[in-house]
């Protein structure tokens, strides 16, 4: 039966995709001085400065599974929406339900051969980045 298949299937799309969905505590506690709308928007420009490094460790071969196309974001583009499912980080709508702005995100790019582990590091490593009113004060 192998002679009957003479051909490679190149899929591009969310087929074995592996998301991370991840949330910190500026995103859940909003009775803290810092996070809500400010705090989601520059955690965004982080992740848009550094999308290269997240794609590096997301799994090999994104270029030819993140096309933009099949509910994908462009492996060289960075975009986040609410409820986007081509977006690279999907916001749902829960997050920003009455402009609360807390809950989970989902990074839609990882793929399933990728490393959970340096994935999850290079997001916190990202969030880590960004400014809280609480770092900014105390330097």
């Amino acid at each position: 039966w192998p002679d009957r298949f003479k051909c490679i299937v190149q899929h591009d799309g969310v087929f074995d995709a592996r998301a991370m969905a991840y949330e910190t505590e500026e995103l859940w506690f909003d009775e803290w001085e810092h996070g809500g709308k400010a705090y989601f928007e520059a955690m965004m420009k982080a992740f848009a400065e550094n999308w290269k490094e997240h794609i590096d460790v997301y799994g090999p071969d994104n270029d030819k599974r993140l096309t933009g196309k099949h509910e994908t974001a462009p492996w060289n583009k960075f975009s986040y929406g609410v409820a986007d499912r081509g977006a690279s980080i999907r916001v749902p709508h829960s997050f920003v339900k009455g402009d609360a702005y807390k809950g989970y995100l989902e990074d839609r790019r990882p793929n399933s051969q990728g490393d959970p582990y340096a994935i999850a590091s290079q997001i916190l490593k990202t969030i880590a980045s960004v400014p809280t009113s609480a770092k900014s004060a105390a330097a």
